[in-house]
């Protein structure tokens, strides 16, 4: 399950004098439950949007944020990318390289390409694939998208677990593409991601994120969290914590 932290910062609450709360009850009532309402519906918006980042969107990219519609208001979102909070410690995480996916099962001299983005500057990677039966395969790392890009490193081999340590020394950041190569004469079938992350697993270990500040306004009520995806838009087993909210 993705994993979510979340820090909140709540607005002062000023509690008015008592005879100015008495000839004022019923506005004020009524102001305080919309105030309320745009509140519900500003974090309803948030929320849809982070669902959207756990799917894997990429908020950046071809996408539009979710109408959502609650009490009768609908929030105004926006999106914008943010480096204040990669001050927050950020430790290396599993990623999934669709082992139940585009990499379940690869035929006789088939590849497989997995694409990872917003992997860190100098942080190791290591790879480490299982599948059945054994088999001679091969694994290689290429820098951009495709394996038209700069070779980083390859190796080929028949043992199994299939790994591939790649140093951090290695690692200029960015966009990286994975390729799985089956060698053998025959079908093989790999065995699925565990958070585990032990040998006869299948996974990424990559420190790779994005943040973003996403801000859901509705009436006076506004929502802002800087966020972060983890491993980022193109992974199909991603994280996204909350690293800070604002209510007003």
């Amino acid at each position: 399950m993705p994993v979510v932290i979340i820090i909140i910062t709540i607005s002062t609450l000023v509690i008015v004098p008592w005879v100015t709360f008495i000839a004022t009850s019923r506005e004020t009532t009524t102001n305080a439950t919309g105030r309320e309402e745009e509140f519900y519906a500003a974090d309803a918006g948030l929320q849809a949007v982070i669902k959207d980042l756990i799917q894997g969107s990429d908020p950046l990219g071809v996408y539009t944020p979710p109408t959502i519609t609650v009490n009768g208001y609908t929030p105004t979102i926006s999106i914008t990318a943010t480096s204040a909070s990669q001050q927050v410690p950020f430790s290396t995480i599993l990623a999934d390289p669709e082992s139940t996916g585009g990499l379940a099962s690869l035929a006789a001299s088939a590849t497989f390409q997995y694409v990872i983005r917003n992997v860190e500057t100098s942080t190791p990677m290591y790879i480490n694939w299982n599948y059945a039966p054994t088999g001679s395969t091969r694994i290689r790392l290429y820098q951009g998208v495709g394996i038209g890009g700069t070779l980083v490193l390859g190796g080929t081999a028949s043992t199994l677990p299939r790994v591939l340590n790649i140093d951090g020394s290695l690692i200029i950041g960015g966009t990286y593409t994975i390729e799985y190569a089956n060698l053998s004469g025959v079908t093989i079938a790999t065995t699925a991601f565990s958070y585990t992350g032990s040998a006869g697993t299948t996974w990424i270990r990559t420190v790779a994120y994005r943040d973003y500040k996403i801000t859901s306004v509705v009436g006076q009520a506004k929502v802002v969290a800087t966020v972060r995806q983890s491993p980022g838009s193109s992974s199909s087993t991603r994280s996204v914590h909350i690293i800070s909210q604002l209510e007003n």
